[in-house]
């Protein structure tokens, strides 16, 4: 009987895994790399590293944020964990990833291929367990279809996201901002990192 149950929830996670990587590609929102010019009580103006200068509506949707370095150790259980996974033999592996205290954007909890990156996966998902290894770390995060373990080595980018809203906004600071541009033409800000304390944004 235990053998059964075993065996069909072995079944279960490699269908999950299948389906996940069948499903399609998660297209990111594009982003605004450059540096603030002008804050209003609405929005702000960005001179793109383009040379071109873009204005950026803010509403109830947009999320102002900022990025601090995080080592393998700072992986906690409960946080929300993002990370893109490539595979590594039979195994997944991290090549960056980054934790936040809040739940991600509609409490999205995923597993699902990177547009334009073949092979490549992306997870959303919330800790359950680290253990610490030699080289980084192992983590498992459950998800919306069950849990999966992969490597954290200790040498990809780690960072960790603070919601600290648009009082974050200034002039002359370094801002990566993905948004939606609607259909009469208007930018709103989605998900928009801004420099802190001297650090840069460093999600890509």
């Amino acid at each position: 009987m235990r053998k059964s149950f075993a065996a069909g929830s072995l079944l279960l996670l490699i269908a999950a895994a299948a389906q996940a990587q069948n499903n399609p590609p998660q297209q990111p929102n594009p982003r605004i790399v450059g540096t603030i010019q002008q804050v209003s009580a609405d929005g702000f103006t960005v001179k793109g590293d383009d040379g071109q200068t873009y204005t950026i509506g803010l509403d109830a949707r947009s999320r102002v944020v900022a990025d601090s370095k995080l080592d393998v150790n700072g992986i906690k259980p409960g946080d929300h964990f993002a990370s893109d996974l490539t595979k590594a033999g039979e195994d997944w592996r991290s090549t960056v990833g980054h934790t936040q205290n809040e739940a991600f954007g509609n409490n999205a909890l995923w597993f699902r291929p990177i547009a334009g990156k073949p092979g490549a996966m992306r997870i959303l998902g919330i800790v359950e367990q680290v253990t610490p290894g030699r080289d980084g770390a192992r983590v498992k995060v459950k998800y919306d279809m069950g849990d999966l373990e992969f490597e954290v080595p200790s040498t990809v980018v780690l960072y960790h996201v603070s919601f600290d809203g648009p009082s974050l906004l200034k002039p002359n600071l370094a801002v990566n901002a993905a948004y939606e541009k609607t259909p009469d033409g208007v930018l709103l800000g989605r998900f928009v990192t801004v420099e802190k304390d001297g650090q840069k944004p460093i999600a890509d």
